[in-house]
């Protein structure tokens, strides 16, 4: 499939057809076509970078380049995507919100880098972030908590791991109150 073909004819030069093609290269990293994949963020990527008004597009197709990157198991390529995606982040100053994303994309990154120190600063960075915007108790807060744990059992603190866990059980079990726990929250840690 080549997307890409389709979205020329139908978008020229737009922002939501770079936006759809970061969005497809998304998807076809979800069902495992990595080089394809990879051809179109990388493509978009050039695209948003040349463009000037695309900032939230970029950040969000070079989240999930990092993403992709990292699955790949080509680390570096990784932090660097996910440190780019987050530095445009937070230039972005309409919506704090729109910084939490790529941060957690960042930590996660740090993490796979082997940075666990990073990766638990940017951890607590982001959960004072949303603590400041009253977004603690969210789907974000509870994939934070999950992911957060996983670097304190890496550092050596389990308990701290625990207390994390626990949190992210407690959110899922707010948001849910029919008793239905969505536990896929975690396993995206």
């Amino acid at each position: 499939i080549d997307g890409r073909n389709v979205l020329d004819r139908r978008y020229p030069l737009s922002d939501l057809r770079r936006r759809v093609a970061c969005e497809l290269g998304q998807q076809l990293h979800f069902v495992s076509r990595l080089d394809d994949a990879a051809r179109l963020l990388d493509r978009s990527i050039a695209e948003l970078r040349s463009g000037k008004a695309a900032a939230p597009a970029l950040v969000e197709c070079l989240q999930y380049r990092a993403d992709l990157s990292l699955t790949q198991d080509d680390i570096g390529a990784g932090v660097a995507a996910a440190e780019e995606s987050s530095a445009l982040a937070a230039l972005m100053t309409s919506s704090p919100t729109v910084q939490v994303a790529p941060r957690l994309q960042l930590a996660v990154a740090y993490r796979l880098a082997g940075q666990r120190a990073r990766a638990d600063a940017s951890y607590h960075e982001i959960d004072l972030l949303l603590k400041r915007l009253g977004r603690d108790r969210t789907t974000d807060a509870a994939v934070l908590d999950a992911g957060w744990a996983l670097v304190k059992s890496d550092i050596g603190d389990p308990l701290g791991a625990v207390r994390l866990l626990e949190a992210a059980l407690d959110i899922g079990r707010a948001m849910r109150p029919d008793d239905s726990m969505n536990y896929g929250v975690l396993g995206d840690a």
